[in-house]
């Protein structure tokens, strides 16, 4: 498992579909990552995710924009921030040219 996945905890990835509005089954459809798995990962059921799993995770809320703050960061702690607005939300009446 990489750095990056190892910064994934349940709270945090609940964070990450919180920040692109998306349910469970959302990110299981983006990512290919059963939604049991997702789930159970959430509840506290499991504990952690295989590293495919992990990196198709972190690789399918990246692309829309998600990054993972580190859990050493002694200023912020471990967290999730939005970086850019996905093409997925934009619709004619809120783009501009």
């Amino acid at each position: 498992m990489s750095d990056q996945d190892r910064r994934i905890d349940a709270r945090t990835l609940k964070a990450a579909r919180a920040l692109l509005g998306w349910s469970a089954a959302d990110l299981s459809n983006a990512s290919g990552v059963p939604q049991d798995t997702i789930r159970s990962f959430e509840s506290g059921r499991t504990k952690s995710f295989t590293t495919l799993n992990g990196e198709a995770l972190v690789s399918t809320l990246a692309k829309e924009g998600v990054s993972f703050i580190c859990e050493f960061d002694k200023a912020t702690g471990p967290g999730v921030c939005y970086n850019r607005l996905s093409t997925r939300w934009q619709t004619p009446s809120n783009t501009t040219d």
